[in-house]
């Protein structure tokens, strides 16, 4: 019973942080250091600082979320139904904006003109605004699964 209790905690776990790191990021960092930071170019060296280096971390973070829901499915014999396959897709999802994000966005960020800069933070919220959004539903679906079986 140990098992199944440890992997059910990482999983829980990794959800949770991903949805507070993201939502931190966008709701109160980023809003707050904008506020503080009168200079664009300041602003945009904290962010680049701050965030530097967590590509890895949050990687990292994916695959114990995802590997303890497999591990999930196999312990508790569970079968893929609409819900495990909407939590997939949901998790799919967040990936493919992690990637955009990380990959596509930061480095134009890094490199662009000042008048580009209000823009790319415009869909870095939307971005960020999306994963916080398709987590919190992932959640949920994982709480209901749970509870309606």
């Amino acid at each position: 019973m140990l098992w199944p209790a440890l992997v059910t905690f990482v999983h829980v776990l990794g959800g949770g942080v991903w949805i507070g790191a993201v939502g931190f990021n966008v709701f109160v960092l980023h809003p707050r250091a904008k506020k503080f930071f009168a200079e664009p170019g300041r602003f945009e060296d904290f962010v680049l600082a701050v965030v530097n280096g967590m590509r890895w971390w949050v990687i990292a973070g994916i695959v114990a979320l995802g590997g303890a829901g497999l591990e999930l499915l196999r312990v508790r014999a569970l079968e893929l139904d609409a819900v495990l396959l909407a939590k997939i897709a949901l998790l799919a999802l967040n990936i493919a904006l992690f990637w955009v994000l990380s990959w596509r966005m930061w480095p134009a960020r890094a490199v662009a003109a000042a008048p580009e800069l209000e823009s790319l933070r415009r869909r870095f919220s939307r971005v960020g605004t999306t994963m916080v959004l398709c987590n919190v539903a992932n959640v949920a679906l994982g709480v209901w699964h749970h509870v309606a079986r």
